[in-house]
């Protein structure tokens, strides 16, 4: 049930002041940038979607994607917290984003 917010840009372009407008909401909080945090986490859920479990060493049942991203989830607000702002629009500001990162299933 949480609901997320990003900011997503190039570098100086303004990015940082909206973000500190953004924060300025009591309902929003947001963190700045992950140094391509977000990359990692959606390379391991494309893997995740993708791999053949139940083949050769494995030989377990499959990653469900949806429970990863969860998992995702409670990770970024662990690496992000804000507990002043507990409860609000979560997400950060990144401005390296590589296209080839993005998901194709979310």
């Amino acid at each position: 049930s949480r609901r997320w917010l990003f900011i997503v840009s190039y570098g100086r372009s303004g990015s940082t002041t909206a973000l500190y407008m953004l924060n300025a909401h009591p309902a929003i909080a947001l963190a700045g940038e992950n140094f391509g945090q977000h990359i990692h986490a959606v390379q391991m859920l494309k893997t995740a979607a993708t791999q053949q479990w139940n083949t050769n060493a494995f030989l377990r049942s499959g990653v469900d994607p949806a429970r990863l991203l969860c998992s995702l989830q409670s990770w970024f607000i662990g690496v992000n917290p804000r507990p002043d702002k507990a409860g609000a629009i979560a997400g950060f500001k990144e401005i390296r984003w590589h296209e080839e990162a993005l998901p194709t299933n979310i």
